[in-house]
């Protein structure tokens, strides 16, 4: 989502051809999937395939050469500038710090909050809270809600010597 709302702001300020190269959208928040329709309808061609090469021309400009899966074949779009965006996964050892903690995982490995809308950054094991985005992938509004709640919530039950306090800067 973060590289669509780039390529929307782009588009939007500069009135610039802008190109999205994606293998996998995922449009997992409420309205994300009518922004994701809004992007491609203000002119942001999508393009479904990986952006394989990136070449320097004597203009200056980048020539980006990319595989459209949709249509089969290689496809190049000649741009001003190439931004880079990769894909949130779980970490590797994640089932460690699960098993350590007593946290259960979702099917995509990130570890499950006790109740998505209702405790977002509580798990099923108490004194155990999530910072940042070790839960799951999620906005930057949902993001800065939970930071607000793991503030009033996590700070008050350590300062009051109950549970564990586990803090990774990672």
């Amino acid at each position: 989502m973060y590289s669509l709302k780039h390529a929307h702001l782009v588009r939007d300020k500069t009135g610039a051809e802008v190109y999205e190269f994606y293998m996998d959208m995922r449009s997992f928040g409420k309205g994300y999937e009518e922004f994701y329709e809004r992007v491609q309808e203000e002119g942001v061609t999508m393009v479904r395939g990986r952006g394989a090469e990136v070449d320097v021309l004597e203009n200056g400009k980048l020539r980006v050469k990319g595989e459209d899966a949709n249509l089969g074949r290689v496809v190049t779009a000649d741009v001003d500038m190439v931004v880079l965006s990769t894909a949130i996964e779980a970490p590797s050892d994640a089932h460690k710090v699960a098993s350590l903690f007593g946290l259960s995982r979702t099917q995509d490995g990130f570890f499950a909050e006790a109740h998505p809308k209702l405790r977002p950054v509580e798990t099923n094991t108490d004194g155990v809270f999530f910072g940042r985005r070790r839960s799951r992938p999620q906005g930057r509004a949902r993001h800065g809600r939970s930071r607000r709640r793991r503030r009033f919530d996590g700070s008050g039950t350590v300062e009051q010597g109950r549970g564990r306090h586990f803090t990774d800067h990672g």
